[in-house]
């Protein structure tokens, strides 16, 4: 019995298939034989296969920044048969682009942040990954207004620090820039921003947690964290809070 495995690991029995299906496969077969056929629902399949992995329609993503872990992440979105714009620069931004995804290895890269957090509002994705030192984080996917901005993290971290003044104190500090990337940090944040970016394209369930959840790296010790992080309305004009736990 001739059975085909396909790029999905699934196998089918072929029905009736001729004593020649080898060769033909080789030589390409008699026009409008069975070889044709197997081939015609073969690459049906592989397109129906590359429109769940990532359809169509959301398939045109840019990626700022120009660290090595950009690179990473553009590379692999493009063996994902997306469509991948990069750039430096809000200006650098599309219209037709349907996700962005920010890589940040210094603070100065982040500066473009604020305005970018009001991308959900035009309906498009909205991924930052950025490290501090040896220290990398994936911020919650933003895709609706109410998600959690760049500014919301950064205020729950302070919050959650041991000494909240030292810790905005750093935040607001230009610090030189990092060493350059080790190889497993980037390819931990590089797994996690795919991970992400997969299940928006996909509009898993998953997608809901992954846009209340900051993801963390720290490489010293090698532990990899996840905390909660809720969006807020920002206060009115003129009027100052503090952040709590």
């Amino acid at each position: 019995m001739s059975t085909l495995r396909t790029a999905r690991g699934d196998l089918h029995a072929l029905v009736d298939p001729p004593a020649s299906l080898i060769s033909d496969l080789s030589d390409h077969g008699e026009p409008g034989g069975y070889v044709d056929r197997l081939r015609d629902e073969v690459h049906a399949r592989e397109i129906a296969d590359a429109e769940e992995r990532w359809p169509t329609a959301r398939r045109d993503v840019v990626v700022l920044g120009d660290d090595e872990l950009a690179d990473d992440v553009a590379t692999a979105l493009r063996e994902l048969s997306v469509r991948v714009e990069r750039g430096t620069e809000v200006s650098h931004i599309p219209p037709c682009a349907s996700l962005v995804i920010s890589v940040a290895a210094t603070r100065q890269e982040r500066a473009c942040w604020a305005e970018l957090d009001r991308l959900p509002e035009r309906g498009v994705g909205w991924i930052r990954a950025y490290r501090e030192d040896a220290v990398w984080f994936v911020d919650p996917v933003a895709f609706t207004p109410e998600d959690p901005t760049a500014h919301h993290v950064l205020r729950r971290r302070i919050a959650a620090a041991p000494d909240p003044i030292r810790a905005e104190a750093y935040a607001r500090t230009d610090v030189p820039t990092p060493a350059p990337a080790i190889r497993v940090g980037r390819a931990l944040t590089t797994a996690r921003v795919l991970t992400v970016s997969l299940a928006w394209a996909q509009r898993s369930p998953d997608l809901e947690l992954f846009s209340v959840t900051l993801w963390k790296f720290v490489s010293c010790t090698g532990r990899v964290s996840e905390h909660p992080i809720l969006g807020y309305p920002e206060p009115a004009e003129g009027v100052t809070t503090v952040p709590r736990e």
